[in-house]
């Protein structure tokens, strides 16, 4: 399964925790950070590579809109027998 889907709610959390102004919003980075934070508890650590291509996948925008970006399902991470990467979901 999906990392961000079976983590939904500890993402949706963690992202809040990284939003005071409860905009809905956090930086790339910090999205970044928190779903290579994720994947190294999840024992499969994201490869520098990985987590270069994560970001230029979301640079696509400024922030991520991280509830609407979970509840709709728009993207996932997940490590299918390889290396972590970004799917989008038309």
């Amino acid at each position: 399964p999906a990392m961000l889907l079976v983590h939904k709610n500890a993402v949706l959390r963690l992202c809040r925790a990284l939003d005071p102004e409860d905009k809905g919003r956090i930086s790339v980075g910090n999205f970044a950070e928190l779903v290579e934070s994720l994947s190294k508890v999840l024992g499969r650590p994201l490869p520098g590579v990985a987590r270069e291509r994560l970001e230029r996948e979301l640079r696509r925008a400024e922030d991520v809109a991280y509830a609407e970006a979970l509840d709709s399902g728009s993207f996932e991470v997940s490590a299918d027998g390889g290396p972590w990467r970004l799917r989008r979901q038309a």
